[in-house]
Formats: structure tokens, sequence, C-alpha cells
């Protein structure tokens, strides 16, 4: 049997859809060899791109996991600056403290 842990961390990142399509543009990579590299289909990907936009068009993605981060900055070759293994104090729970 597997036990894990899961924590509920949300973190503000602006413009980090934006950030995602520059870098797979740049890349020149196609969607076929992306998700070769993270196991993510195109729809994903527009969907994490476009995760900011007010426009109904596109499939909004409720989440992205650290997950799908790491494998996103491993095959566009950049760091996206997110960390989530640093310690924090939960300003909404004062006693909870993390340490990794």
């Amino acid at each position: 049997m597997k036990i894990k842990r899961l924590l509920d961390i949300a973190k503000e990142s602006p413009g980090f859809g934006q950030k995602i399509k520059q870098a797979r543009e740049r890349s020149g990579k196609s969607f076929e060899e992306l998700f070769k590299e993270t196991n993510l289909g195109e729809r994903m990907w527009r969907s994490i791109e476009n995760i900011e936009s007010e426009d109904p068009k596109f499939h909004k993605c409720s989440h992205v996991t650290d997950s799908m981060i790491r494998r996103i900055e491993s095959a566009l070759g950049i760091d996206l600056g997110i960390d989530f293994n640093k310690n924090f104090m939960d300003k909404d729970n004062p006693t909870l403290h993390i340490e990794e």
C-alpha cells in the first residue's frame, strides 16, 4: 500500500501561461514532441497557456500540479521560478509550519 502526503499549496504566478507559451514558441517544438516529453496533450498545453484568458473558447484547466510544471520546465529548458518546497507559514493557520 502506498500512502501519500498531499498538500494544497497555491502560489501566485502572474503571466504564468504567457511565459510558457513564449518559451514553447521559442523552442520550435511541436505539440507532438512536447506530448512525448511531458505526457501533456495539445489541449492541456493550450489550456495552461491561456489559463489567465477571459476568452470562453479556451478550456480552463482547474489546476497545474508541481509535476506538470517540472515536466514543462524540463521539456522547454526553462525555470519558471516556482518552488513549492520552501518553508512557509500559512497565514490562515499560524500553527501550520511545514519543513521539507
